[in-house]
Parts: structure tokens; C-alpha cells; sequence
């Protein structure tokens, strides 16, 4: 019976999530900086789902394991031109690795044979630049706008898009942005 099966099935997952990071600014003049960042993060999940036979041992179902980090390195550069003009291009190189593994047992009950079972290791590489200006048209208005260059070395893809963003601020507390 389905019902009396069900609960007998279990699930246990743990998670492990690490970020490290590291910034600094180096002022060049009153209004103009560059600001670098390095970080460092790693996250590993595994699942385990699993039912319970009619003597309550516990026998796994599925398994998955998932390992990925991540090591970033930005910088970017800012120069305030005046109080409606800023300015500011920028680079970031991603290096990922990620780990997968997810395996299925065929059955319950009577067949205990693996049916699925899936592993990869790969490493990549992210490549982002931009370049931004920011034109603060009055008190109210304000415009974004800019162009974003990416690579990304898995695929060998590359992509162009631009951005823009008008932001209106009829008062301190409030702000409609669209973009």
C-alpha cells in the first residue's frame, strides 16, 4: 500500500557554505579611486533520500553530492567628474570548479542494483568587463547606462549587452527604478 509506504521514505541533507574575502581602495585623487576585491568561496550540499525496510533498517534510495568553488578577482575604477557625472570601468575573473555526483539505486524492496549514476569534475573561467556612467540629472532623475562585455571559457561564448536604468525619486523615501 502507497500510503503506508510513504512513511517509511527519509531525507537527510547537509550543506557547507565558506566565503572569504578580501578589499581595498586606493584613493588617486579627491574624486577618483580604484578598489580591488579577491574572494574565495566553496559550497558543498549532499542528499540522501532513503526508506526504511519492515525491520527498520535504513537502506539509501538516491545520493547526490555537489561541490563548488569559486575564486574571484575584481577591479575597477571610479572617477566622480562632478556632482551629475560619474564614471566607472571595471574587470572580473572568475576561475570556478565544481564536482558532481548523483547516484540512484534501482528499487525498493527486492532490487538493490545501481541504475544511475552520473560524476563530472570540470574547472572554467569567467571573464567579465564594463564600463558604466551614471548621470544624475537633477535631484530626481537619474540615469544609468553602460555596456557589459563577458567571455565565458567553458563554451567559448561571448556576449555584448548594454544597460541602462532611469531611476525617479519624487522624495528621500522612495524610488521607482526600471531598467
Amino acid at each position: 500500500d502507497l500510503e503506508e509506504d510513504f512513511d517509511r521514505f527519509g531525507y537527510r541533507e547537509d550543506q557547507n557554505l565558506g566565503i572569504i574575502g578580501l578589499s581595498h581602495r586606493l584613493l588617486l585623487t579627491d574624486n577618483s579611486y580604484i578598489q580591488t576585491v579577491v574572494a574565495a568561496s566553496r559550497l558543498k550540499d549532499q542528499i540522501t533520500t532513503f526508506f526504511l525496510e519492515p525491520n527498520f533498517n535504513r537502506t539509501n534510495d538516491n545520493f547526490a553530492k555537489l561541490k563548488n568553488r569559486r575564486y574571484n578577482f575584481t577591479t575597477s575604477y571610479t572617477n566622480k567628474i562632478n556632482a551629475h557625472h560619474t564614471l566607472r570601468a571595471g574587470l572580473t575573473l572568475s576561475h570556478r570548479n565544481f564536482e558532481h555526483q548523483v547516484e540512484e539505486l534501482n528499487g525498493y524492496r527486492d532490487e538493490r542494483s545501481r541504475w544511475g549514476f552520473f560524476q563530472n569534475k570540470r574547472n572554467t573561467n569567467l571573464l567579465q568587463s564594463f564600463i558604466h556612467w551614471k548621470f544624475r540629472i537633477n535631484d530626481h532623475w537619474t540615469l544609468n547606462n553602460g555596456i557589459q562585455a563577458v567571455y565565458f571559457a567553458w563554451n567559448q561564448s561571448r556576449s555584448i549587452t548594454p544597460r541602462m536604468a532611469v531611476e525617479w525619486s519624487p522624495n528621500e523615501q522612495h524610488k521607482v527604478t526600471t531598467s
